[in-house]
């Protein structure tokens, strides 16, 4: 992982399970997990999330108004809050079947009182990536005019790492490699396929632009300057890379 610096995890994740009992706290929730790398001990100081599931009773509660009903010393910019009801949870798990198995093997529930959050966890699931595929196709489509940002590309940089990132994951997890982990997924998707290894490299390489446009760091050290006719090109190149991934998954996945 090179030169990255790790979190301090026992304090780390006490933050984190402080941010979850904060949550479970609201009357209308009936159910907390934490999931992604604090969940799984890799978590990257200034560079991870830490992610969080909400299951709420009754109520409609957004993700910005829990953030801003939490403490003073518990806020962030790395807080990321997810909402369901039960019914929205379940229906979101079965069209985003690798994202269930994502919870099932790593998710520490913090909060279940009725254990309904394990049930739903717990549930049989097949993979199925087809749906997640034809939602990513749709993103991508939706960066094909460049233009429209101006010389300005950290935003489309960002959102381009986030597809890339997202379409690496899938690719693996169709040749039967489930990770989760975005470092050992990249290692691994370069070791078993050396034509994709210079797209799997470029895409890689635009992380800082997301941890930037995340707030998580505003001074983290970019491959290249985000501003000008430069970072347009750069762009576009980034585009086809995730455009030649995006490929990949669909021609093993058949979708058309």
């Amino acid at each position: 992982m090179g030169s990255v610096e790790l979190v301090d995890l026992a304090a780390e994740q006490t933050r984190a399970m402080r941010l979850a009992s904060a949550l479970a706290a609201r009357r209308d929730v009936t159910g907390v997990a934490i999931f992604g790398s604090y969940a799984r001990g890799t978590a990257i100081i200034e560079q991870s999330d830490v992610d969080l599931l909400v299951v709420l009773g009754e109520g409609q509660a957004t993700p910005a108004v829990l953030a801003a009903e939490l403490p003073d010393e518990l806020r962030g910019d790395d807080v990321s809050i997810s909402v369901f009801t039960p019914a929205s949870l379940r229906n979101y798990l079965h069209h985003w079947s690798r994202f269930a198995l994502h919870l099932q093997r790593e998710a520490a529930i913090v909060y279940d009182p009725d254990a309904e959050l394990y049930e739903i966890f717990d549930h049989r699931r097949s993979l199925s990536l087809d749906y997640e595929i034809c939602m990513q196709k749709k993103r991508l489509s939706q960066l094909e005019h460049m233009e429209r940002f101006g010389d300005r590309m950290v935003l489309p940089l960002a959102q381009l790492y986030r597809l890339g990132r997202t379409l690496v994951f899938v690719i693996l997890a169709q040749r039967g490699q489930l990770e989760f982990d975005r470092h050992t997924a990249f290692a691994q998707l370069k070791d078993l396929d050396r034509v994709l290894a210079a797209d799997v490299d470029l895409v890689e390489r635009l992380a800082p632009f997301y941890v930037q446009w995340r707030g998580l760091n505003a001074e983290t050290t970019t491959p290249f300057d985000p501003v000008g006719p430069d970072a347009i090109d750069q762009a576009i190149r980034a585009r086809e890379a995730v455009r030649s991934l995006m490929d990949a998954a669909e021609s093993c996945a058949g979708v058309q």
